[in-house]
């Protein structure tokens, strides 16, 4: 929630569920809306035109392959399952439809359903999460993900700093990232992390507060090399307030472990980075002052030789200017 009392939203969040047919309730629940809070989100956005006529359609056509009505579900029905943790409903890797989360066979294409991940697995160059090796849309965002570099070329020279072992080139749509086949773990170039980041950043509406990523689980600590130049890389907390411990080379790139690139996806697309850009500035405005404060201190203590002769006065007028120059550093 805002200083304001508002709601923010997460727009391209809202439209993407909204045209995969995720029923008002689901949507209500995901966002923490009332109805007429849902209802004026849906008319702002038609406003604004991002709600397109084009997405309605998908959306009803979606809503069609869920509940066998394009008004969704009834009220006596019972509604699909949603992911809360991401919001999103599981698609059919094969064709991309919306399915039902103990389905074992997508109602519009007849194809098996698997969503244990037990077997190998890829990222989705889109979204991140993890799917089948074999799918051809994403199971959480349903976007296409054809065309992925499954088995890339083994790179004797760049060791995964958690097993010791040769990590092989890999695609994430246009990213390319060495990825350990054991751990799953994988090595992000510094540049490719940046564009990345960019790749994620979406536009949020002010009608609820974003949430953080949520905290890594604990893990026993362990300081590991970086795969380029084998130096000890560093531990630090992916913008300082995300919660999510990742290891860093300056210049080199970043090692994250299984789930971490998701997450941090997610907190960059929440508005974290801007929340973590807003707090540095206020934090540097503070030592700024503080050091204002100190600088005056100093030289108000050698502002004038004769007060030495006077015990006491020196500690008088010390302590009622410092008064007056902290009152007004607060009120700038």
């Amino acid at each position: 929630m805002s200083e304001d009392g508002r709601k923010r939203v997460n727009v391209s969040s809202f439209l993407d569920d909204f045209s995969r047919g995720a029923s008002d309730q689901e949507l209500r629940e995901k966002f923490g809306l009332t109805h007429s809070q849902l209802s004026r989100l849906v008319g702002v956005l038609k406003e604004r035109g991002q709600l397109t006529a084009e997405i309605a359609r998908e959306r009803e056509n979606n809503l069609k392959i869920r509940f066998g009505s394009p008004q969704g579900p009834r009220d006596s029905e019972e509604s699909l399952a949603v992911d809360l943790n991401t919001g999103l409903v599981l698609h059919c890797p094969s064709c991309g439809a919306a399915v039902k989360r103990d389905a074992q066979r997508c109602e519009y294409c007849s194809a098996p359903l698997d969503f244990s991940l037990k077997g190998k697995t890829i990222n989705c160059p889109h979204c991140f999460a993890e799917i089948p090796a074999d799918s051809r849309f994403c199971i959480k965002c349903a976007k296409t993900v054809k065309g992925l570099i499954k088995d890339g070329l083994v790179l004797e020279d760049r060791l995964c700093p958690r097993c010791e072992l040769p990590m092989r080139a890999r695609k994430i749509g246009d990213f390319s990232v060495m990825h350990c086949e054991k751990c799953t773990g994988s090595f992000i170039p510094e540049e490719t992390f940046e564009m990345m980041q960019e790749n994620s950043q979406r536009v949020v509406v002010s009608i609820d507060g974003g949430k953080r990523a949520p905290a890594q689980s604990d893990m026993a600590i362990r300081y590991v090399r970086c795969p380029v130049c084998r130096n000890v890389m560093n531990r630090m907390n992916f913008a300082r307030i995300s919660g999510i411990i990742i290891d860093s080379c300056k210049g080199h790139g970043m090692w994250f472990d299984p789930g971490e690139v998701e997450k941090i996806m997610d907190f960059v697309a929440r508005g974290g980075l801007q929340k973590a850009k807003i707090e540095e500035l206020e934090r540097l405005k503070a030592e700024e002052k503080m050091q204002k404060i100190k600088n005056m201190q100093i030289s108000g203590r050698g502002t004038s030789d004769s007060w030495d002769n006077y015990p006491g006065a020196q500690g008088a007028l010390y302590t009622a200017d410092i008064v007056g120059w902290v009152w007004d550093l607060l009120k700038r």
